[in-house]
């Protein structure tokens, strides 16, 4: 579906991992129920010259919940996760 809409109107993701029947609102790789395949979703995402933005969708409140070291924390780790999966787009880009 990436390739067939192409960089010209894939200009924003919402970013989440799922089980194919539920919307966990999940950072990808931190569920054992994800099965989103996110290296395929990068070399696709390479493949369009994507350079959009990505938009993690997690549980409402699952930051409040936290105290404010854990918060941050998981935060950074929210940036990690985003991070690496550019790095994945941009290794692609580079290596077609």
């Amino acid at each position: 579906a990436i390739r067939a809409l192409g960089g010209k109107r894939i200009t924003a993701l919402h970013i989440h991992d799922n089980d194919y029947k539920d919307d966990h609102h999940v950072l990808p790789f931190t569920s054992i129920v994800g099965k989103m395949n996110w290296e395929g979703i990068c070399k696709a995402l390479a493949d369009i010259d994507y350079s959009g933005d990505f938009t993690f969708e997690v549980r409402n409140n699952v930051f409040g919940k936290l105290g404010e070291k854990e918060a941050i924390s998981s935060l950074r780790n929210a940036y990690d996760v985003g991070t690496y999966l550019i790095s994945r787009i941009e290794h692609f880009k580079t290596n077609k």
